[in-house]
């Protein structure tokens, strides 16, 4: 692969954050798992495989400048009665194509499409967070018959992301170690920043060595959204620097009166603590 074309500042950096990333995945022991690669438009994707494969499917994708271990803390919810897929998407610091996907053209849902068909999945649940939303999403209006149930922990592409934050997480970029604090500060609002040696070690290489994604995030039209046929839930933050989440949940309701829009008060962009009330909406 050209090294022009790759989201990290140079293969070296490119090695060091895979490096980081397979020692996370690798120390994780609290559930067995099966790690495996699929081939598609979007080159090679990196999926992790949990539970009984007989059980109903429930594919999980992450947010942006993150990867599948974003899910590790919330595994024992589904665990039970899922079989859980975890999805390093394309052009993010995980072990999927270190190129990304464009967001303003078809390959997105193609490119999930792919994977499901390739994993034999004809229906299945989702569990998505922030701009693995907006994967969740676009293939749903895409695809609304191969998706199940959706819960959307924050999302891009109801509304557009807050311009003051852009600017901020532009700045704090350039100030290394202390703006990478200053960000998270930000990010996680009073979410007690309780983070392992391995977690500290994967921010601190990513934020060096992997650039962010610069492509404004395409709003979902009324027509797309008005796809959804399936049972829709919603988790956003009074306090999110990202994103809008009242405004977001508003149109969700808008589009989709059978949603659930759930905005939590004192809350920013990180939600914990609702995993128990998506099991139970996915099981319901």
């Amino acid at each position: 692969m050209n090294s022009v074309d790759m989201v990290y500042k140079s293969d070296e950096g490119m090695c060091i954050v895979r490096e980081v990333v397979s020692d996370i995945y690798s120390n994780f022991t609290e559930y067995e798992y099966e790690g495996f690669r699929i081939d598609s438009e979007a080159g090679e994707t990196y999926i992790m495989r949990f539970g009984d494969e007989q059980k109903p499917p429930l594919v999980m994708l992450h947010g942006s400048t993150s990867n599948n271990a974003a899910w590790f803390g919330s595994l024992s919810f589904f665990i039970n009665d899922f079989c859980i897929y975890l999805i390093d998407v394309p052009g993010e610091p995980g072990l999927s194509e270190a190129k990304r996907i464009k967001l303003a053209s078809k390959i997105p849902a193609a490119w999930f499409l792919e994977v499901l068909d390739a994993l034999k999945i004809e229906k299945a649940a989702f569990v998505t967070m922030s701009l693995g939303s907006w994967f969740g999403l676009n293939f749903a209006v895409n695809y609304p018959d191969r998706v199940k149930a959706m819960s959307l922990i924050t999302t891009s592409g109801i509304e557009p992301a807050k311009v003051s934050f852009i600017l901020k997480a532009l700045f704090c970029m350039m100030l290394g170690k202390p703006g990478q604090k200053m960000l998270n500060k930000a990010i996680y609002y009073k979410v007690p920043l309780e983070m392992t040696v391995e977690q500290l070690r994967f921010q601190e290489v990513a934020a060096k060595h992997f650039k962010p994604l610069t492509e404004a995030v395409p709003i979902f039209t009324d027509d797309q959204l008005k796809q959804i046929n399936f049972p829709l839930q919603y988790f956003g933050g009074d306090h999110d620097v990202l994103l809008n989440s009242e405004a977001t949940g508003k149109r969700i309701k808008e589009m989709v009166p059978s949603a659930e829009v759930n905005i939590l008060a004192e809350t920013g962009h990180v939600i914990l603590g609702v995993f128990d009330k998506i099991a139970d909406f996915l099981k319901e």
